[in-house]
């Protein structure tokens, strides 16, 4: 019996700049991996908490908490997307060969995106002082707490302009 000696290596160099580095794509998976392994296990505990029911069957502590892991986890899907669509923008880069025009817009949108991501969770949580306010809104009705109102930044996301 014979033993295959695996594929045959072409004896062509490479085309020019066709041996790219793939290491802003590993990088930015590996971020990407690791920060959905941190939600999936926020969210299993959530979860296992019972905190995926209605609100109306959880008491005011429980509510607190399940805020509190509901805020932890949007703020780093937000960052997981932003990171996932610059890993994107890396392997668009590679297999549409380089261009200095097509690099250069790449990597302007992928930090374009990253600081939008980065300046999102910012916001996030410095729309209330202290920060528990966001998740236990017994602070807000007890007046030890001030949030931003949430009207001009609805008012901007969800309203068509004309």
């Amino acid at each position: 019996m014979t033993t295959n000696p695996g594929p045959k290596m072409s004896p062509l160099p490479p085309p020019p700049g066709g041996d790219l580095s793939r290491a802003g794509e590993v990088y930015t998976f590996t971020w990407i991996m690791l920060i959905n392994l941190a939600v999936a296990i926020m969210w299993t505990v959530y979860a296992g908490k019972g905190y995926a029911r209605h609100m109306f069957y959880l008491k005011p502590p429980q509510l607190s908490h399940a805020g509190e892991l509901n805020a932890i986890s949007r703020s780093l899907c937000v960052l997981g997307i932003g990171i996932g669509k610059v890993s994107v923008a890396f392997l668009i880069e590679r297999f549409a060969g380089p261009s200095k025009w097509r690099k250069y817009l790449l990597r302007s949108i992928s930090i374009s995106i990253l600081v939008s991501a980065l300046l999102t969770v910012i916001l996030f949580y410095a729309q209330c002082q202290p920060v528990q306010a966001l998740w236990d809104k017994s602070l807000l009705k007890a007046g030890k707490a001030k949030c931003w109102d949430p009207v001009p930044l609805a008012t901007y996301v969800f309203t068509p302009k004309t």
